[in-house]
């Protein structure tokens, strides 16, 4: 083992839990120096300072994954503060993140996959260059994205209060993207969510090729008068959720369907009762594969 280049002890590291991986690094002077060549670190379940989590940022200038799960994190004033700061880090997942943290400010450069569950803070913000590539939120409050977006490629947000139109100002510059879900959301209704609708969806994301949307985001970017020379041509996945099948829903799917020319598959979530309504789609639109998840 002596005889293992450093970086080479670096990636063995990488491979360790943390903790594991900080003890092995006392064990030899290799080692020790191999520990600067770690590229990804994982905490769970500990107590550390933002201090701490910026000083083996700046310590092990390499990292490109970091994971930080149910952790106290100790913050830099009386305020709740915390500021990461990182030129390399490419993959960030952050899960219940302790409420003593009110202020959580990511500046990454390189960020390309961002990951957000049960954070209840009181601000998250990210500044970046444009890297970001995939953005999954679920369960957390105030995010606030201080960089441009138009590398996007997928998009996640569930189980949270959104402002359409707020939302929709923050990606819609996300040319190139392929993965749109909002699922389990509720609508913090402002006059200007009028703006957002299937057209403008299409018009903005032309490669969007997996939708996926909440019965409560459905009415409200289905509004009437929409033009009829738009489609969503690239979409091969619809996925809807929160379904009632009732008269006004199955006009929806049917409008949506007659959008989509090269849709291949068709996922709806919804309440009992949706039998007839698939095998209807199924009669209607024979190429389509239909896929339905009943609630008791």
């Amino acid at each position: 083992m002596e005889q293992l280049p450093v970086a080479i002890i670096g990636n063995l590291l990488s491979m360790m839990p943390t903790r594991d991986a900080v003890m092995a690094s006392t064990t030899c002077r290799e080692w020790r120096e191999a520990f600067h060549y770690i590229h990804s670190v994982s905490f769970s379940h500990i107590t550390i300072s933002a201090i701490e989590l910026n000083h083996l940022l700046m310590t092990c200038p390499i990292i490109e994954t970091l994971a930080i799960i149910d952790a106290d994190i100790k913050p830099l004033d009386p305020q709740g503060t915390v500021e990461l700061r990182s030129h390399k880090l490419k993959s960030v997942y952050l899960e219940a993140i302790n409420l003593e943290v009110e202020q959580f400010t990511l500046v990454a450069d390189k960020l390309e996959n961002l990951h957000m569950r049960h954070c209840y803070l009181e601000l998250f913000t990210l500044i970046g260059k444009g890297k970001l590539k995939n953005l999954t939120i679920h369960d957390t409050l105030n995010f606030v994205v201080d960089e441009n977006l138009e590398s996007l490629e997928v998009v996640d947000i569930s189980c949270m209060t959104i402002i359409l139109y707020k939302f929709f100002q923050m990606i819609s510059g996300s040319s190139n993207l392929r993965g749109l879900r909002l699922w389990e959301v509720s609508l913090d209704v402002v006059e200007e969510d009028a703006n957002v609708n299937l057209e403008r969806i299409a018009a903005c994301f032309p490669r969007l090729a997996h939708l996926s949307l909440h019965r409560e985001v459905i009415d409200a970017v289905t509004c009437p008068g929409l033009q009829d020379s738009f489609h969503l041509q690239s979409v091969v996945v619809l996925e809807f959720e929160g379904i009632y099948f009732d008269d006004f829903f199955s006009k929806v799917v049917g409008g949506m369907l007659d959008r989509c020319p090269n849709l291949k598959k068709l996922i709806i979530h919804g309440t009992a009762s949706g039998l007839l309504f698939k095998e209807e789609l199924k009669r209607k639109y024979m190429h389509l594969d239909v896929v339905l998840f009943e609630y008791a």
